[in-house]
């Protein structure tokens, strides 16, 4: 029986299941190959008893548990969430450069910014809660302790690249929950610039934003004893 494009080999005993790097090693050894695991496993058919077909399906379930990125995107490379990919559909980065030069044309286009918190104002009556940012560059790759995706961190330069105000509704577990946002979170905000009340200066009112906890992410900083 072929398993994809790699020979098939017979799946090992095994007296318990595996996690994290053990399940992934345990998935090269059985298909022979690294890429590809995962496609070749779930192509087997089972002729088999009820108990190991629910087994199969469990460790397919881990499997795809395992390969995720999460919702801070633990990944080498950053790994945007889908109702994040919609929102930055026909956007552009933000820059504080162009946008000062030319603000009536850039109030027209969707912005999509990185920033650390500086300050934070709580909202109150259902209004939009106030972010200072720190705007900061999304790096080409994501810094890892180790080889293993789980290890990885979305990474941000540690240069500040100016001051930006976003206004954004915040989702319960944001606003107040153990993991808020606070001074020293990263989030990512689109949406579109409008004037600020300081004379001269550009807001963005946000439409979508995605949030990491301070431990969730690292600035380039961080260089010095993480990997690339």
């Amino acid at each position: 029986m072929m398993l994809g494009s790699c020979p098939a080999k017979p799946p090992a005993q095994s007296a318990g299941p595996k996690f994290g790097n053990e399940l992934r090693r345990q998935d090269t050894s059985r298909t022979g190959c690294r890429e590809g695991g995962i496609r070749a496993i779930s192509s087997v058919v089972v002729a088999a008893s009820p108990f190991r077909t629910a087994w199969l399906c469990v460790m397919l379930g881990l499997i795809e548990a395992c390969s995720s990125a999460g919702p801070y995107g633990h990944s080498i490379d950053y790994a945007p969430l889908s109702d994040e990919e919609d929102a930055l559909r026909n956007s552009v980065e933000y820059d504080p450069v162009m946008s000062t030069r030319d603000p009536v044309h850039w109030k027209t286009k969707n912005v999509s910014v990185f920033g650390v918190v500086k300050r934070r104002t709580h909202a109150r009556g259902g209004m939009a809660t106030e972010l200072i940012l720190s705007v900061r560059a999304l790096a080409p790759r994501n810094l890892c302790e180790e080889t293993g995706e789980d290890t990885c961190r979305v990474t941000v330069s540690e240069r500040e690249h100016g001051e930006l105000k976003v206004l954004v509704r915040l989702r319960p577990e944001d606003d107040t929950g153990r993991q808020r946002i606070e001074p020293e979170s990263l989030v990512r905000v689109i949406g579109v610039l409008i004037d600020d009340r300081a004379p001269g200066k550009l807001a963005l009112r946000g439409g979508y934003y995605r949030h990491w906890p301070r431990d969730e992410f690292v600035t380039t900083l961080a260089r010095s004893y993480m990997l690339r």
